[in-house]
Order: structure tokens, then C-alpha cells, then sequence
């Protein structure tokens, strides 16, 4: 069976059914492969020796395509002596309208980023790798100083030095410049990074 990693805690699983007419049957999940929390307990309900079995999404589920794409969910069915094992597979299909937090926006932690002075004006100082979207809107978000002028950033993720270049900034005492970037989608989706630039004479 097929669900999309875009399903949260509660998705019920495609149902299915099996027979026991003379006895109370019962179904256990023995166990899951990779080993994970994702799925509840399978329930049961039946009419007329006709049992319907569901499996919903535990409370802890966080689907992810690109970090496993099929769990293996181990069943015993019984039925008075009759006992069978079997096995569940669920494959989990990406969403292409999720966006991922990837590269340099995996980490809230600031990047230390080491720049020359005597770098280019309008050089490029530095590449964002972005994630597979075709419309990101990429800003700057952190206050910048009027010396040495502000950074760029274009929608292709090419951050560029001040036009009028980094002279001088290397004997000044605070020496790094703390630069918050985030990134926004149409899918309103954002991620936020913090990159600090220190000046190398």
C-alpha cells in the first residue's frame, strides 16, 4: 500500500479484511522494519465473521520519503488454532510540494564564514545550495551596518561583497558580521539561517 509522506498522526492506513466466523480473532503487529513508533496498533471491527482491520499513523509519526521510502509491518493473524504470519508493506511516496530545511538552512546554528579584505567589490563571496523549488525569494534579514555596505543575495543564491568592497574592515575590533538570511516560497513555506563573516586582512 501507498501513503504520501505528507500524512500526519491519525492517517489511516488502506483498510483491508479477512474471515473468522467461530471464533474471536485477533492481530498483532510483532514488529516493524526499519524499527520505528510511526504505527499504532492495528483495531479491529467485524460483522457476521467479516473482521475489518485498520492501521493509523501513531502520534510520533514524521514521514519522510528521502530518509525511508517502505516499512515492513510483521502481522499474526488468529483465528481459534489457525494462526498466520504475514507481512504489511507501506511505501511511502514524497510530495513535491514539501519543502525541506536542507543544506545550509538544516542547522539554526550560524555558519563562520572567512572573507579577505582585499576581496573584489560585488565579488562572490559565497553559494547557497537550494533546495529542488523553482520559486524561492531569498532575503536578508539582519540589520546591516552603513560601513562596509550591504551584501546581496539574488533568487540563484549567489551572495555578493558590498559594491563598495571590504578595505579596511579587518583592523576595525568587531570584526564579524552577523547576516540572517531566510528563504520564502509561494507554498509559504520559509527556512532561516545565520551566517557570520569575518574580515581577513
Amino acid at each position: 500500500m501507498y501513503i504520501s509522506e505528507n500524512n500526519g498522526p491519525g492517517t489511516v492506513l488502506r483498510p483491508f479484511s479477512f474471515n473468522c466466523s467461530s471464533y474471536m480473532p485477533t492481530l498483532e503487529l510483532l514488529s516493524v522494519r526499519p524499527p520505528t513508533s510511526f504505527f499504532n496498533k492495528p483495531s479491529m471491527h467485524g460483522d457476521k465473521g467479516v473482521y475489518l482491520v485498520m492501521v493509523s499513523l501513531s502520534s510520533s509519526a514524521r514521514l519522510d520519503a528521502l530518509a525511508v521510502n517502505q516499512y515492513e509491518l510483521q502481522l499474526q493473524y488468529r483465528c481459534g488454532n489457525f494462526v498466520v504470519d504475514g507481512s504489511i508493506f507501506v511505501h511511502v511516496q514524497r510530495d513535491p510540494g514539501r519543502i525541506r530545511c536542507t543544506g545550509a538552512f538544516a542547522s539554526p546554528a550560524g555558519e563562520f564564514i572567512y572573507v579577505p579584505e582585499t576581496i573584489t567589490p560585488g565579488a562572490l563571496v559565497y553559494t547557497l545550495l537550494l533546495p529542488g523549488v523553482q520559486r524561492a525569494q531569498i532575503n536578508i534579514t539582519s540589520a546591516q551596518n552603513p560601513s562596509p555596505g550591504p551584501f546581496s543575495i539574488d533568487e540563484q543564491g549567489l551572495l555578493r561583497a558590498p559594491s563598495q568592497g571590504l578595505r579596511g574592515q579587518a583592523q576595525k575590533v568587531n570584526v564579524a558580521l552577523d547576516l540572517g538570511m531566510s528563504m520564502d516560497w509561494v507554498e509559504a513555506a520559509s527556512c532561516e539561517k545565520l551566517f557570520v563573516f569575518d574580515y581577513l586582512d
